[in-house]
């Protein structure tokens, strides 16, 4: 299988608050996911297995991993649960905890990635 390396600037957008990171915004997801259908429709990339790839630090991983996730959302009908176990079929748990602004655990809302 023939492969093309792909990335955008997307995952590493967000300017932190405190300690919090994430997408900088709903437009930046729906960005992404433009992006990445685009990449899809290209007819030259047609046979060539598409590699995501992001810098290899922790936040920039996991804003790409929830990027990922809500593009097979958003543009294949995937619910978060299926879209977040495609993701952990690839590779290490993508679990962890949300990080407020405040930047003290068990504050806010207590979301987690997955």
């Amino acid at each position: 299988t023939r492969m093309s390396f792909v990335t955008s600037s997307l995952h590493a957008g967000y300017m932190p608050i405190k300690a919090d990171f994430g997408p900088a915004s709903l437009p930046d997801v729906l960005a992404f996911s433009a992006h990445l259908s685009s990449l899809l429709a290209n007819p030259s990339l047609a046979t060539r297995q598409l590699v995501y790839c992001c810098t290899p630090t922790f936040k920039h991983a996991s804003n790409a991993a929830l990027l990922l996730a809500s593009f097979l959302a958003l543009e294949h009908d995937l619910s978060p649960d299926h879209a977040s176990a495609a993701l952990q079929a690839v590779g290490s748990p993508l679990v962890v905890p949300f990080c407020s602004a405040v930047g003290v655990p068990g504050e806010g809302p207590g979301l987690q990635l997955r």
